[in-house]
């Protein structure tokens, strides 16, 4: 993953509701650490789903 650089309040805002889809009331009223925690979550089980799609699309 390529390294971001964070600036300012908008572009952490950008990232996590932009790119991550958290929802932008999540955003702004739940402490940084609990949004920073939802996107790990989020990314974790995208890239299960993604490996498992894989897995079977070569077990057919």
């Amino acid at each position: 993953m390529p390294k971001i650089e964070i600036e300012s309040v908008e572009d952490l805002y950008s990232l996590y509701v932009f790119l991550f889809g958290i929802d932008p009331q999540d955003f702004w009223q739940l402490p940084l650490k609990s949004v920073q925690l939802i996107v790990e979550n989020k990314s974790a089980i995208t890239a299960w789903r993604e490996s498992e799609k894989e897995r079977m699309m070569k077990d057919g």
